[in-house]
């Protein structure tokens, strides 16, 4: 009986000494876990702060040719395995999209475009060229001079529609002191060669298609011109203003009804602006019918009032000679 209660104590006391050891391996083995753990959560968040930055971000949707400044982009912090170098700085501040950028999308160096401006570069505000129906602000453009026997020539390469003003075909761009003097003569040729025409065209993807080389030639003569009369230019510009404008209303003035209702059905919009250019034109048609009516009937009148004066004026003739006839019997 006693071997027995030995027995049974031994047991209990093995049971209990196992137990012990198996926490303590389990305390062990948990401290460990718990060290890798926490060592892991370490190094994922050194990663998350070395790979958190500061950044620009678009505050609006911006086009293409839009400048990046701060009213365009501002900063932020995001999560990015890229380097600082692929995104824009401070220093970039001031160039130039040369893709659309979606608002809140991170501004990347390859987005953009450095504006260089040069010394003898100036705001030049151009009024004298055909421009397209579809004209936009931001557009890449050339401005090339066409003469009448077919001779077409380019005087400005890949220039930027800065505050286009469709409706009065007037829109700005940046020109060197050459581009200006190319332009004024170009003007020049226009004004004084009937037929020549001034217009743009615009570039498909200006990314991906090279500038091309202006092979306009300024004339000496016209050099001369200009000089000798310093008001030509100006003379010239507002005539080429003119006929620019006529000619786009002319553009506008050819989409047919059937092509305008389309449109407002499509779009279920108004073309209140082609609207107004045929009712426009209607009513000159019809302001010209009746002038041209009223002048026929004055001409009429005048012809009328001609004849009555000429019969009264024979009536005494007539009796003036009568009387002189009496007086002689």
């Amino acid at each position: 009986m006693r071997k027995n209660k030995v027995k049974i104590f031994i047991g209990i006391i093995s049971a209990l000494v196992l137990i012990v050891c198996i926490a303590a391996i389990t305390i062990v083995l948990g401290i460990r876990s718990l060290d890798q753990y926490k060592a892991q959560l370490e190094k994922a968040n050194a990663e998350l702060a070395e790979n958190q930055k500061t950044v620009y971000v678009a505050s609006q949707d911006l086009l293409k040719g839009d400048t990046i400044d701060e009213t365009t982009v501002m900063p932020q912090r995001i999560y990015t395995g890229l380097d600082s170098s692929a995104y824009i700085s401070e220093e970039d501040l001031g160039s130039t999209a040369i893709v659309s950028i979606s608002a809140n999308m991170p501004v990347m160096e390859s987005m953009v475009t450095p504006l260089e401006i040069t010394s003898d570069e100036r705001v030049y505000e151009m009024t004298v060229a055909h421009l397209m129906t579809t004209q936009a602000n931001n557009d890449i453009v050339d401005v090339r001079i066409m003469f009448p026997n077919g001779e077409d020539y380019l005087v400005l390469s890949q220039k930027q529609v800065k505050d286009l003003q469709l409706g009065t075909s007037v829109f700005s761009t940046y020109l060197n002191e050459d581009e200006i003097l190319r332009m004024s003569s170009a003007i020049v040729d226009a004004y004084t060669t009937t037929g020549a025409r001034i217009y743009t065209v615009k570039y498909i993807e200006s990314n991906l298609q090279d500038e091309a080389i202006p092979n306009y030639l300024v004339k000496p003569a016209v050099i001369d011109l200009i000089n000798s009369d310093p008001n030509i230019l100006d003379q010239a510009e507002m005539t080429l203003n003119l006929q620019a404008r006529n000619d786009l209303d002319a553009r506008l003035g050819a989409i047919s009804e059937d092509q305008l209702k389309a449109v407002a059905e499509g779009l279920s919009l108004d073309d209140t602006a082609k609207t107004s250019v045929i009712r426009e034109g209607t009513y000159s048609a019809s302001s010209a019918q009746e002038s041209d009516t009223e002048s026929d009937e004055m001409s009429e009148e005048s012809d009328d009032s001609d004849n009555t004066s000429v019969s009264d004026d024979d009536s005494d003739s007539m009796l003036e000679s009568d009387l002189n006839i009496n007086e002689t019997e």
